[in-house]
């Protein structure tokens, strides 16, 4: 036997120890030859090959990345993880029937079902936000392959309620669509209702009216839309007095309403047909019955489950209202889930274009500055969407179009547009022919039926007085003559007459054939015609199209520039047409500019959209997969346990353990000493590059808040005077906004924008990266260290096991840091939304002081209190502002160390769990240096199941089978979309019908 190996100073692992980031993943090899002379070199200690490192995944097909794309890659992944999930579970099920006889198999039970637990699911929220009529309902219904799934129309509450569709987790074919309807609160219903009766007060009116500068009253618009909601929800009120008769408490008590508010309601249909139909009630703001309770005023928030593939990634499409909504709780959900939101689009209508007047329009000065602080401003997470581009607009006309408004288009459609002159003076030309020669057939059919008649009256004359009925065949012919004796005269004009008959047929289908031709020829010009019209629409539609996409990336680059970030030239802007594509599912009409099913580029932003999801949903994917993979590792030294292992005595384990214990102590205290002082550099990123910046922004805003003060005052003093009623925040009937505290706030985050930015975008997320560089590399020394101790040599291929274990440890510390970290730094950048009722909170005697004016002169008297409020206390109210911003923001910078140090623990738990298992399963019972354990029958089959468990899992990551999931409606207007059923311009057809082609002029949402 070798002698005693020669103990080893072990490495520290302290965070100040930590090894160059270079060194990460270098680890001593198990056929080092210092390692082997450890050991010893006798033959009896060599022991047969272990077949614990091999592992049996090698030939996954997950961890390649050979796929033909990228989501197919990602696809084979989550295929992996279905397979993934269903092989834990057959785990447990194999190790609960042997539970009896093998109780340590709780243990790795356990294990699993925490690695179920840690399984994370990939949640991407897709806003959709555009003004009312822009098509964004119907872009939704697109996405989803499903026309008129959610009802779209022109009405105000159909786009006042947020509508989030998400994936139906329910296999029910009878819940195939379901739905969840959620009220109002009573408190929000009764401030609605307040409000209303408040605007009806005569003394109201009065306070109003008198005022020397008194404009227009916007008061009497807003009773009224207030008043059509409340006759919709409560319809035995049939006129104002018959509301001015009862009281907002009558109204609330109402038991139609009272059963209704705060409680939510679900649908659940197998129907696609159906269920539209029944969630139009909750949404349509058309025409109410006028015997029952309309719902969709009360309504604030409409959550839809379908099956769809979109919706398989994780995205959840969210339909946000237009901004001409002035109910405070709808606009308090939406406002929330600006918040959520993972993906922004922004629609707007395509028809008119866009240019550099109108680009920076399309996304309003407040929610580009909320975008911009919570670093969703950027090409991976907005996008622009022109709707509506198939709508018609006038392309060349002869007092001049878009053609000939755009000089570039002159010479691209030269060609085309003199064949569309040309074409259509043919089919003119055409169509006179063949009216004249149609002309000429009924003449010569007339003259051919007269004949006709001469003919027969000659051959079958009628008795005087008498008169003849005529009934001849749709193909006129001669009649039959009899054989009687004629004198030859009467044959002679018989003769004549059949004579002119046959001349006046012939000429007839002569010119029939000739109206055959011109129709022929007609129609291959209209075919022409058609194609041609076709590519000048293309050009123009895509002209537009390219126009209006470069004023929006031209904006979109200015905004970046206020950042201080580098211009992006990969803005993704989508030219669409949702209208056209869902119609395509129900129809093969062909529409001008279209050529292919592309051309509507709903695909395209299908799949874009879907893109944005593909790395983190391979990321999570691959964190569960290497924890199964993990996991099997594990257990296969404890399933092979039942054979018989070199082991190490009991009083060797007394003095080992508290050695071993005590480095992972020091690891622990490693993290720890990593976690803070990752904090602490992140706390100083955030004063140097925020706090520090702070003052100077407060004075700059200071500055101009007498300006702002000065706007508020063009308004109409009503207006105003309402705007005050509701502390700096309303949206009057037209859908005019009006956010004070956020014009106050404006000032301070123009100056604050970059260093905001660089921070959260730049200097945190590097921070992180080294922290879990770091923090592997920690766990490199660990590992390491194991192999390092004195007694190493007596259980060389178990400590190289637990080596391998402990080093695996660093995927999940990544994965586990990273979950830790998402759950605090969107927060943390939302803090920026703490300013604005901040300063609506040092404004309060402002704006109660204002609201409560009345009486000649309170207008003049409301500016002057802004004028002086702005004047002598902006500092102080700036102060305050960024103070609650601050204080927020320190609760979450000082969460840090914790969370980090969470995420860790997981990792010291597995290491914990490791060493435990470790000195279990390699202590004999005796003192000797060797023992052989007592081989187990139980043991051995609970091995071979597991085994079989195992390689059927293999087997089936070896393979890519799983068949595709595809969701077909049963209704017969929701088929898969045919690319066939889109035509190809540069092939002329023949034989088809003028009603193939035809455009598409139906309203969008």
């Amino acid at each position: 036997m070798a002698g005693p190996p020669v103990k080893k100073k072990p490495k520290p692992v302290l965070a100040t120890s930590v090894k160059p980031r270079s060194s990460l993943g270098s680890f001593p090899s198990s056929s080092s030859p210092a390692l082997k002379q450890e050991r010893g070199s006798s033959s009896e200690n060599e022991d047969p090959p272990d077949e614990i490192h091999k592992s049996p995944f090698v030939n996954a097909i997950w961890k390649s990345d050979k796929a033909s794309n990228r989501a197919k890659a990602v696809q084979v992944k989550e295929q992996a993880v279905q397979k993934g999930l269903a092989a834990l579970d057959k785990f447990i099920v194999t190790m609960r029937l042997h539970l009896a006889t093998n109780p340590s198999a709780q243990g790795r039970i356990d294990k699993i079902l925490t690695i179920k637990k840690r399984k994370r699911s990939l949640e991407v929220y897709v806003g959709f936000l555009g003004s009312t009529g822009s098509g964004k309902t119907t872009i939704v219904n697109a996405l989803l392959g499903m026309k008129d799934l959610l009802p779209s129309m022109t009405g105000r509450a159909c786009t006042a309620v947020v509508v989030e569709v998400s994936k139906n987790e329910v296999d029910d074919a009878a819940s195939k669509f379901r739905a969840r309807i959620f009220f109002m609160t009573k408190e929000e219903w009764k401030a609605e209702l307040e409000q209303l009766f408040l605007d009806l007060q005569p003394e109201s009116a009065a306070m109003d009216n008198d005022d020397d500068e008194a404009d227009p009253d916007e008061r009497n618009d807003r009773i009224n839309q207030a008043f059509g909601r409340v006759k919709a929800v409560y319809p035995h009120i049939k006129d104002m007095d018959g509301l001015k008769a009862t009281s907002a408490a009558a109204l609330l008590e109402h038991p139609s309403v009272s059963k209704l508010l705060s409680f939510p309601v679900e649908i659940a249909h197998a129907s696609k047909t159906e269920f539209s139909k029944a969630l139009k009630v909750y949404v349509d703001s058309g025409k109410s019955n006028s015997k029952a309770t309309a719902l969709w005023p009360l309504v604030k928030l409409v959550k839809v489950f379908v099956k769809a593939p979109i919706l398989d990634t994780g995205i959840t499409l969210v339909d946000l209202p237009g901004s001409s909504d002035s109910n405070s709780a709808r606009s308090a959900v939406a406002a929330a889930y600006y918040k959520k939101l993972t993906i922004t689009c922004i629609v707007a209508n395509a028809i008119r274009g866009i240019d550099e007047k109108n680009a920076h329009d399309l996304l309003e000065k407040m929610t580009k500055r909320n975008l911009q602080l919570d670093g969703l401003y950027n090409q991976e997470s907005l996008c622009f969407i022109l709707s509506q581009t198939d709508r018609d607009f006038d392309k060349t006309s002869k007092n001049g179009g878009y053609i000939e408004d755009h000089s570039e288009l002159q010479d691209v459609c030269f060609d085309d547009v003199q064949q569309v002159s040309a074409d259509r003076k043919k089919t003119v030309d055409l169509e006179r022919q063949a009216e004249k020669l149609t002309a000429s057939i009924a003449k010569g059919k007339r003259s051919a039926r007269g004949l006709l008649d001469e003919i027969e009256d000659i051959i079958n004359p009628v008795e005087d007085g008498q008169k003849r009925k005529r009934k001849r065949p749709a193909a006129e012919t001669l009649p039959q003559l009899k054989q009687t004796p004629r004198r030859s005269s009467v044959k002679s004009k018989l003769a004549s007459l059949e004579k002119k008959l046959a001349d006046v047929k012939e000429a007839t289908q002569t010119e029939e054939s000739q109206v055959l031709s011109l129709g022929r020829r007609k129609a291959n010009i209209e075919i022409a015609l058609w194609h041609a019209r076709s590519r000048v629409a293309s050009h123009c539609i895509k002209y537009r199209n390219a126009l209006s996409a470069e004023a929006i990336r031209q904006d979109f680059n200015n905004s970046l520039l206020e950042m201080r970030r580098k211009p992006k030239d990969n803005l993704q802007i989508f030219c669409v047409s949702a209208f056209l594509f869902s119609a395509y599912q129900v129809q093969s009409k062909k529409v001008l500019g279209f050529a292919t099913v592309q051309d509507t580029e709903i695909p395209s932003l299908r799949d874009w959209l879907i893109g944005t999801t593909l790395d983190t949903r391979a990321k999570y994917a691959l964190a569960f997969l290497a924890d199964v993979e993990n996991f099997v590792a594990w257990i296969q030294p404890w399933i092979n346990g039942s054979y018989g292992d070199t082991k190490m005595r009991a009083e060797t384990r007394e003095r080992w353990e508290p050695d071993f214990n005590g480095k992972v102590l020091e690891l622990q205290q490693g993290f720890s000493q990593l976690s803070l002082s990752t904090a602490t550099k992140i706390k100083n990123h955030v004063q140097t590059n925020i706090y520090s910046k702070v003052p100077g922004a407060e004075k700059i805003a200071a500055a101009k808040a007498p300006e702002i003060a000065k706007k508020w005052g063009k308004l109409r003093w009503n207006t105003h005077k309402t705007v005050n009623h509701h502390r700096g925040t309303w949206t009057n009937s037209k859908g005019d906004e009006h956010h004070w505290n956020d014009d106050i706030v404006y000032d301070v985050t123009t100056v604050l924008l970059p260093a905001w930015t660089s921070t959260f975008t730049d200097d945190i997320p590097s921070e992180l990266a080294l922290y879990i560089e770091d923090s592997a590399t920690l766990i490199s020394n660990f590992a390491e260290s194991v192999e390092e101790n004195l007694f190493g040599a007596e259980v060389y291929d178990a400590l190289q096991v637990l080596q391998d274990h402990i080093s695996r440890t660093k995927v999940l510390l990544r994965h586990q840091t990273e979950s830790a970290f998402e759950k605090i730094q969107r927060p943390m950048r939302c803090t920026h939304y703490l300013a604005a009722p901040a300063v609506a909170g040092f404004l309060e005697p402002m704006y109660a002081k204002c609201a409560s004016e009345g009486g000649k002169g309170h207008f003049k008297r409301n500016r002057a209190t802004h004028k002086s409020q702005m004047k002598d206390s902006s500092k102080q109210m700036h102060q305050a502002s960024n103070k609650a911003v601050k204080t927020a923001l320190d609760e979450f910078l000082n969460t840090i160390p914790a969370a980090l140090v969470r995420a860790s623990n997981a990792v010291i738990k597995e290491i914990k769990g490791e060493v435990k298992l470790f000195f279990e399963q390699n202590t004999s019972n005796g003192i000797r240096n060797k023992t052989r354990k007592v081989i187990s029958n139980t043991k051995i089959r609970l091995r071979d199941d597991l085994s079989s468990n195992i390689n059927d899992l293999a087997k089936s990551w070896e393979s890519n089978n799983q068949a595709q999931t595809q969701y077909q409606n049963e209704d017969s207007e929701d088929e898969l979309f045919d690319d066939d059923r889109f035509f190809d311009l540069d092939k002329l057809q023949k034989g088809v019908d003028e009603e193939d082609y035809e455009y598409s002029s139906a309203e969008d949402d």
